[in-house]
């Protein structure tokens, strides 16, 4: 039986997970959408912001956290966030590289806040990232001690 404290640390790293992904998105639609302007859903669809929407209401309302926190190990939760938050940061930070590669001479004013706009999507990603990253070691430590204080008691 996993104790609550675990429980709660599963389900406190999943939510993080959701909400850093959802903010990052949402924060690199709406920047597309204003790069846009006055044609505001030229490139950014609607879809761009309802998704990570509702990826938070299922999370919170639908409890699906607590279902997903009591289906897998804290190991295979962390190796999924981790997998997917990875993912995201290292495209963010593709087209960076993609938007700096442009040769200056054709580089329009709608380019230069692009650059920009992808620069702060990838800060956001990364933060995501590294909270994440943050909350993995930090469960990942505490179920080590705990298992080393249980095969202490058994001894």
């Amino acid at each position: 039986m996993m104790d609550e404290d675990q429980f709660q640390r599963k389900v406190i790293s999943l939510r993080a997970a959701v909400w850093g992904q959802a903010i990052s998105l949402m924060l690199a639609r709406i920047f597309l959408a204003a790069a846009d302007a006055p044609d505001y859903f030229a490139r950014a669809s609607v879809w761009g912001f309802v998704l990570p929407i509702a990826a938070i209401a299922t999370v919170h309302v639908r409890r699906v956290s607590d279902f997903l926190a009591r289906s897998l190990s804290a190991g295979m939760l962390m190796t999924f966030i981790l997998i997917v938050s990875t993912s995201t940061a290292i495209g963010a930070l593709g087209s960076v590289f993609l938007s700096f590669a442009i040769p200056d001479f054709l580089v329009t004013p709608g380019f230069e806040y692009s650059r920009i706009t992808r620069l702060i999507a990838f800060a956001a990603f990364l933060g995501a990232l590294v909270v994440n990253l943050v909350l993995a070691f930090r469960m990942l430590r505490r179920r080590r001690a705990q298992s080393s204080v249980s095969h202490e008691a058994v001894r």
